[in-house]
């Protein structure tokens, strides 16, 4: 079949201190999200109301066991947590993808107080101890504890004790796990006694338990078939089986009134169909062109493709994979290819963010750890899902993604647990692990990071993170990583006092509010990006190209967007080596500009026109030097008039991100004299000399010229200055070394129109993304914030319970200090408005206020 997707524009971004709506409440559309015929999907399960104080399972999954009965077993404890019959959904409440799904983009809050609960009749569960041992049965949780003590999401068992191994796809599916180093494979259904639970244990040298139920004396009782006995532990029921020399299997029923249940389909290919899609090459006009390339969103097994990660294998061959849990295979994405083939090859994952091929194997990071994903019979589709490490932590916690993967060369993994969190701390939070290449320790790298991506640089094996402004990061921050170092975001009082390392570089948040993955354009096709490392921005879309200056002593740089005009959700990116050139996905459910739901595209650069980014971006002692590809025009590039420079710092506190500051710690922003310019004897360089150079977190460094051929180089670059250098400019392709430092007359300051407008308060509710928060229709749907239709001058009741008149002191207050009047209803402040003090200057808040003004009351 041939499918032509359309991509309907619809917009979610973070949440602000604004009053909103209630939304009428619905179901959570579970029956649309679980997909029929798959013998598995995962979640988080708490079933802490249901009889147990503690049982909950941040790593589950589930299996429909058909007639209405559901299983929850847990990953890190190997152990059946909950057993019950449901009504019509499976749970209350749900996750994010689930609740999202199918785009309906509703976030759910943080946290752990609204997690999906087990909905119809409990039949059995277990309480927080390992399901399986060896030698006397213990129920003691051994793991080791969180900061946060209470908090149940421990990981894994120590391996020693027992590990989980892998899910074999077949009817019904096997669990693998090893007790110690005896290997065990379970299957589990409902047949015409009961529930049974088959075991087939290879020779043991000591007695194995299995933790059956914990339940009162007047509970249906378990019956043994094989070589074990049913033992009653305090209030749990417990088989006991005794060492042997040779496999044994046993089965443990446990009698149920029910219907047995439907196997799921295992012989031959479970997904047949493919779906075609057409691909359409747009034409070269400009530095760098995006192609979109359609994704199966309309496809035979009615499932929502919302893209997460990709690789691509040598061949060109894409693997993706979806925050629902599906991985999709794409084939065709080859120079002259005119379609892509897309087919299913795996599901069931627990809201996977990240993918990435090592050896030409698959491996996907989700909420439940690290999965290597195998074709053992080569059909096309995964057959046995690898747990490959169980060892990464995993709290409950709804904002503890999943978030990034990458590949080291050694054959190591990286990952990062956000540290952004609505209850309790964990272990991991905020830090970045690497797994070893088989994947059995986990060691921390970094921390202090609030929700971080992750690059990596296989040549000089550097690893990058990128973060999101903020509680503790005032504004964009990407950060080459050193070992051991704390990079701000606290979790817990321990951490407010240690030592801060900075960033690379800092990112005014109105250029990029979230960054997302950095990519090395190694081996590519890029033109002047080649070999070059590329930020992926969330919010606002964009890509930047990363200046690195950095050396044995400081670690700095700076960034320059890049000009590519984008509507998408980024999150991701790789480069084909079948056709050199970089690929982006991602999908649209937290805070960005995108109007895009979800998209693959790739970046196709044009060598005929001149990208105007400089190659080279450094600050010294005396100025700034720009290298560009081309040769630049004498004329424009020696006017100090080419040139506008500002600087300003940040303040890093508990409130979401920083107002600008200047040196002297007023609010706002420094603009700086160009004393002169000096060009470098290729013409490709210049250096912007500045008399008053000083460290500062953030520069900004504006320039108007034309190449040679005459075509225009207009754009701007940020920089961060932690160490100022004396560049020996003779050394750098220069005449010589001298700098003119002297300012002749009065300098030159550009006037901004003094005068506020409607026209300019309209483009800065777009430019700014008020448009994603604020809509000026009346409509809620998808907005975090009120709308501005009405707005002005009604009241808005606060958390203090006074009653306010949203007149101009109010809404301009509130764009300069979002905190300091939150009102009743304001979501939580985990993801809130950024602060505009020092960011906008009078005129601009005056016409925003005119804008708003004009639609109110």
């Amino acid at each position: 079949m041939r499918i032509h997707p359309s991509l309907i524009a619809l917009v979610f971004v973070f949440t602000m201190a604004f009053a909103m709506g209630k939304d009428k409440k619905q179901p959570p559309p579970w029956n649309q999200w679980i997909e029929k015929d798959f013998p598995f999907f995962s979640c988080v399960v708490d079933a802490r109301d249901e009889g147990i104080k503690d049982n909950l399972t941040p790593r589950a999954i589930v299996l429909p066991l058909g007639n209405g009965h559901y299983l929850a077993y847990d990953l890190d404890l190997l152990r059946v947590a909950v057993v019950w019959k449901a009504k019509d959904i499976p749970f209350d409440n749900a996750g994010m993808a689930v609740n999202s799904y199918p785009y309906e983009l509703k976030k759910i809050g943080g946290g752990q107080g609204a997690l999906p609960k087990p909905k119809g009749k409990i039949l059995f569960q277990n309480g927080i101890y390992p399901g399986v041992g060896s030698g006397a049965p213990d129920f003691t949780d051994h793991r080791p504890l969180h900061p946060s003590k209470e908090e149940l999401g421990r990981g894994g068992l120590d391996p020693k004790v027992a590990r989980f191994k892998g899910i074999k796809l077949r009817s019904p599916i096997e669990l693998e796990y090893e007790i110690g180093k005896t290997l065990v494979r379970e299957r589990i259904r409902l047949g015409k006694d009961g529930l049974i639970r088959r075991l087939e244990i290879e020779p043991h040298e000591k007695s194995l338990y299995f933790a059956l139920a914990q339940t009162d004396p007047d509970a249906p009782k378990f019956s043994c078939q094989g070589d074990g006995r049913i033992e009653r532990i305090e209030d749990r029921a417990v088989c006991v089986i005794p060492a042997s020399q040779e496999r044994e299997i046993v089965s443990l029923v446990y009698p149920l009134p029910a219907k047995p249940g439907k196997s799921s389909r295992t012989e031959g290919l479970r997904w047949k169909d493919a779906v075609l899609v057409s691909l359409d090459q747009k034409k070269e006009e400009d530095a760098l062109n995006f192609e979109r390339i359609p994704l199966p969103l309309e496809n035979p097994y009615a499932r929502a493709v919302r893209a997460a990660g990709i690789d691509f294998f040598q061949d060109g061959r894409l693997a993706l994979v979806t925050f629902d849990g599906d991985v999709w295979m794409g084939e065709g994405l080859r120079p002259g290819s005119k379609e892509v083939k897309w087919s299913r090859f795996a599901s069931g994952l627990h809201e996977p963010l990240g993918l990435r091929l090592r050896d030409e194997e698959i491996f996907v990071f989700d909420r439940n750890g690290l999965w290597r994903l195998h074709d053992r019979d080569g059909n096309g589709e995964a057959d046995y899902h690898e747990l490959f490490c169980s060892q990464i932590d995993q709290t409950a916690e709804t904002r503890e993604f999943a978030s990034a993967l990458e590949v080291m060369k050694n054959g190591s993994f990286l990952v990062c647990k956000p540290g952004q969190t609505g209850s309790t701390i964990g272990r991991s939070s905020g830090a970045i692990l690497r797994i070893s290449p088989d994947g059995r320790k986990v060691t921390r790298l970094a921390q202090g990071f609030r929700q971080p991506y992750l690059g990596y640089d296989p040549v000089t094996d550097q690893i990058a993170a990128t973060d999101q402004q903020g509680h503790f990061v005032p504004s964009t921050p990407i950060t080459f990583v050193k070992k051991g170092s704390f990079y701000g975001h606290p979790n817990g009082d321990a951490d407010k006092d240690r030592l801060v390392s900075p960033p690379l570089a800092w990112i005014p948040h109105q250029e990029c509010g979230s960054a997302a993955a950095m990519l090395w354009m190694r081996n590519s096709k890029m033109g002047p990006l080649a070999d070059q490392p590329v930020l992926v921005s969330f919010n606002p879309p964009k890509l930047f190209q990363v200046h690195p200056d950095s050396d044995e002593f400081v670690s700095q740089g700076g960034v320059t967007p890049l000009p590519l005009a984008l509507d998408d959700p980024l999150l991701k990116g790789a480069v084909n080596p079948a056709d050199g050139l970089l690929y982006l996905t991602g999908f649209n459910i937290w805070g960005t500009k995108a109007k895009g739901k979800t998209f693959l595209g790739r970046v196709r650069p044009n060598p005929k026109k001149v990208l105007p980014a400089p190659v080279d971006l450094r600050v010294g002692k005396r100025g700034i030097l720009l290298r560009f590809a081309r040769a630049l025009d004498p004329k424009t590039a020696n006017q100090t008039g080419s040139y506008s420079v500002r600087r300003w710092n940040y303040k890093r506190t508990p409130k979401y991100g920083s107002a600008n500051y200047k040196l002297d710690g007023s609010p706002g922003t420094e603009d700086l004299p160009v004393s002169s310019i000096k060009l470098s004897k290729d013409k490709k360089a210049v250096f912007v000399g500045i008399p008053d150079m000083r460290e500062v977190m953030q520069m900004e460094v504006a320039y108007d010229l034309r190449a040679g051929d005459g075509s225009p180089m207009s754009n701007k670059s940020f920089l961060t200055a932690h160490l100022l250098r004396k560049l020996a400019l003779n050394k750098e392709g220069f005449a010589n070394d001298q700098v003119d430092l002297k300012i002749v007359g009065s300098p030159t300051v550009a006037k901004r129109p003094p005068e506020p407008t409607l026209e300019k308060g309209k483009a800065l509710y777009g430019q700014l993304g008020c448009i994603g928060c604020h809509s000026v229709d009346g409509t809620r749907e998808g907005r975090t914030g009120p709308s501005w239709l009405g707005l002005f001058g009604s009241k808005r009741k606060l958390l203090t319970g006074e009653t306010v008149i949203a007149d101009e002191a109010y809404l301009k207050e509130s764009i300069l200090k979002p905190a300091a009047k939150v009102a009743e209803g304001a979501v939580n402040g985990e993801a809130g408005m950024p602060i505009y003090e020092g960011v906008l200057n009078e005129e601009q808040i005056q016409s925003i206020i005119l804008y708003a003004r004009s639609l109110g009351r």
